[in-house]
């Protein structure tokens, strides 16, 4: 994690069941390098990798996978803004939100990839059921003379290529020269038992103001997503946009249930609109400096402290959209940073300082501190939608009404 930059936002990567942090790795880097003042936590869930050496009392559940995370992030004093799992690691992602002790430690979007809210219905055009796998996988020996041989059996089991050399990645070489699995495959089952048993549909039906809950879809799905399910997951959306959350369904094409390894160049445009706003950011150790390449004449300075955040604009005209979506993306950093005030300055004439003043009381009036945070939570007096988008909302700062004085 980047620490020459303060308080970067954090992204925690969740992987699913009989996976590691390790599946993350790749795409991971691919969005630290295009969105680089974001830090990414790559976590080895309970009984997984190398958080299976610490041994933990059960029940080994969804629910407590997710609060040991939490109390990961409070030991490294973190508030992560976003969560990304996959299939179990979705349901631990829910979990953690609906945990959330303070609503200010809630993230503010939470991507839950190829998983239902509710019980699992297995199934899809794959023949590679986790319990299953897991089922087969215990009755093997904890030590094998090689990968290739589970590979081997696995295929010859019925399990597809792809998900067998995914399996060894498990397998580590120990001192006598065989391999042994580095997860706990007894906790393990109990984990799944209970990610296919855990109803988190309230948490759906009732998402927390300022949170924002993406479900994703594999076009390939191991999983049956019942009609059922889409129906409510879309009822939901109607609910969370009254208020003033989010919930948003996505279909990612040409994918089975291995989202990130199937399609991740699909997986990766539909995720980067979460961290995208970010990119206007450039840190420089403490005193970060800010370009808005929407912006016709961009701010010349920021400065920054804990409280404030200081705009010198050398001019500021009304009816032109960069210059307001420069100052809808000041309002952005300050939810990012925390900040309690926006100070303008050399804005003349002084009519233009009155409107600048104007849109700073639109904008912060139409939001609550929670959605502050994210564009996609924007919901003012005026009838906003939750998904507004920037344009739509520059077109709406543009109205005569708003810039009368």
């Amino acid at each position: 994690m980047d620490k020459s930059i303060p308080d970067p936002p954090t992204c925690v990567l969740l992987h699913g069941i009989l996976g590691s942090r390790k599946n993350w790795g790749s795409f991971a880097k691919r969005l630290a390098e295009e969105f680089p003042l974001w830090q990414f936590l790559l976590v080895d869930l309970r009984c997984h990798g190398d958080s299976a050496s610490i041994k933990k009392s059960g029940p080994h559940t969804v629910s407590s996978a997710a609060l040991d995370v939490l109390k990961l992030v409070g030991q490294l004093r973190l508030t992560p803004r976003v969560l990304v799992g996959h299939s179990f690691g979705g349901k631990v992602a829910l979990s953690m939100v609906e945990q959330a002790a303070k609503p200010l430690a809630r993230p503010v979007r939470v991507w839950v990839l190829d998983a239902t809210p509710g019980k699992v219905r297995a199934g899809g055009d794959g023949e590679d059921h986790p319990g299953e796998l897991i089922s087969f996988l215990r009755n093997m020996p904890y030590q094998v003379p090689s990968k290739q041989e589970v590979v081997d059996s696995l295929v010859h089991q019925g399990f597809s290529l792809e998900v067998a050399r995914w399996v060894v990645t498990n397998l580590r070489r120990n001192a006598q020269q065989n391999f042994s699995w580095i997860f706990d495959l007894n906790g393990i089952a109990d984990m799944y038992e209970s990610y296919e048993g855990t109803n988190l549909w309230e948490i759906v039906e009732n998402v927390p103001r300022g949170v924002h809950i993406n479900f994703l879809k594999a076009e390939r799905s191991l999983h049956r997503w019942a009609l059922e399910d889409l129906q409510r997951i879309h009822a939901a959306e109607e609910l969370a946009s009254d208020e003033g959350a989010g919930v948003q369904m996505h279909v990612l094409e040409d994918a089975g249930h291995w989202v990130h390894a199937d399609n991740p160049d699909g997986l990766f445009r539909i995720l980067s609109s979460t961290f995208r706003i970010e990119t206007t950011l450039r840190g420089i150790r403490g005193a970060p400096f800010l370009y808005f390449a929407t912006c016709t004449e961009p701010p010349r300075l920021i400065l920054s402290s804990t409280n404030t955040v200081a705009l010198l604009f050398s001019s500021l005209s009304p009816h032109r959209s960069p210059t307001v979506s420069s100052l809808l993306a000041a309002c952005w950093v300050i939810g990012f940073r925390v900040c309690r005030s926006l100070v303008f300055s050399e804005v003349r004439p002084e009519r233009d300082r009155a409107r600048a003043n104007k849109i700073a009381t639109l904008l912060f009036s139409a939001m609550t501190y929670e959605r502050l945070f994210s564009i996609d939570s924007l919901a003012t007096t005026e009838g906003l939608s939750r998904s507004v988008s920037c344009n739509k909302f520059c077109t709406l700062l543009e109205d005569e009404s708003l810039w009368t004085d």
